[in-house]
């Protein structure tokens, strides 16, 4: 009895359609692979992080400050 009942109950199941998979092409399935990638997104956010950072970095020289009497009579500094 419990033999006719599992594969009743087998048969019913069968008859539901199945949309468990889909047809992709190819540009689709890299699309959705780099899309879903926590690899790629990380590295993305790495490569904008070191693109703000690049905009930041300007890098001026130390300033100099030469203090100077050259007569003995007055000082004059300068900045360079």
């Amino acid at each position: 009895m419990f033999r006719i009942i599992f594969i009743v109950f087998v048969f019913w199941l069968s008859s539901f359609p199945v949309n468990a998979q889909q047809l992709l092409t190819e540009r689709d399935a890299v699309s959705k692979a780099l899309a879903n990638s926590k690899n790629i997104q990380a590295a993305s956010l790495q490569i904008k992080e070191q693109q703000q950072l690049v905009k930041s970095a300007i890098n001026l020289p130390n300033p100099e400050f030469f203090w100077e009497s050259p007569t003995g009579n007055f000082y004059t500094g300068s900045i360079t």
